[in-house]
């Protein structure tokens, strides 16, 4: 694109065949390069000619997705918020053709999932349960949920562990204990927290569905990402302890949720039987000039 210089005709003034010739000769002799000075932000450029000569996509690296429908339900029991455990028939396996991840790129992993119910009926909040005595009335309800969160596996056949910067929501406890979180390298940015409260049906059904997104901007050396799989632990319990942010694994009907007080789960279980069912998992890379 190369800038010409040619005399307009203004409104009024009396045109002839010379000056019309000049114009258009000028037009079709002109040469010029398309480059960072003459291209507008509605104009192409270098980018946008490399994508079509070439089929990229800039700034997509790498795009891809899973999920499964509640036909493929699961049912985890025992569970008192000690551990973890991996969510099957939802996973990323880029084994195959591992991705490369460079400073400057931007890492997204969203996801989503359904936790179905819980085997405590006594937990529900709406329906004929739950303990209302007068040692109950006075403990306000405790923000109880199922932690729901990605990990990855930067090596093939690795172990998974935790995402860049955030908490090891992987890590096992003995309860009474928790994991820790802060705004620096224990961050939470990648969980889905779910309430466990539902409608009575025997068993508490929450059929809650829950959003959880990573956006991270990669920094230092490259790293390979072969397999992103999705997790959930729980109960948990949210609370604020010696000055921290804890999500907190507390020994189940002993001490505040004992039946003479809250009764969680519902005496005589100790742990609960939980089912998620739907869910979707993500990843996008994207970086910017390459």
């Amino acid at each position: 694109m190369s800038t010409i210089s040619t005399t307009n005709f203004e409104a009024g003034e009396t045109t002839n065949r010379t000056d019309a010739n000049n114009k258009f000769s000028a037009v079709a002799t002109a040469t010029g390069s398309i480059n960072e000075e003459n291209v507008r932000s509605e104009g192409i450029d270098r980018r946008t000619l490399t994508t079509v000569a070439n089929g990229r996509t800039e700034p997509i690296v790498f795009i891809d997705y899973d999920d499964r429908n509640n036909s493929a339900a699961t049912t985890h029991a025992a569970q008192t918020g000690e551990s973890s455990v991996v969510l099957s028939n939802v996973a990323l396996d880029m084994t195959s053709s591992p991705v490369t991840v460079k400073a400057g790129d931007l890492i997204r992993i969203h996801y989503t999932a359904m936790l179905t119910s819980i085997n405590d009926g006594a937990y529900a909040t709406f329906g004929a349960a739950g303990n209302n005595g007068g040692s109950r009335s006075s403990n306000p309800a405790d923000a109880i949920g199922v932690v729901f969160f990605p990990t990855w596996q930067l090596s093939s056949g690795g172990a998974f562990s935790a995402l860049t910067n955030e908490a090891n929501w992987l890590s096992s406890l003995t309860a009474p204990a928790g994991i820790t979180i802060n705004n620096t390298t224990a961050k939470s940015d990648s969980i889905a927290f779910c309430s466990m409260e539902g409608v009575l049906d025997t068993n508490c059904f929450p059929n809650r569905q829950v959003h959880g997104c990573w956006n991270y901007k990669h920094t230092g050396a490259d790293i390979t990402l072969y397999q992103i799989q999705l997790n959930m632990r729980g109960p948990m319990v949210y609370q604020y302890t010696g000055g921290n942010r804890v999500f907190y694994a507390p020994t189940w009907n002993a001490l505040r949720y004992e039946v003479t007080c809250m009764d969680i789960p519902a005496s005589p279980a100790t742990n609960f039987s939980i089912v998620v069912g739907n869910a979707q998992l993500s990843l996008t890379v994207m970086r910017g000039d390459s």
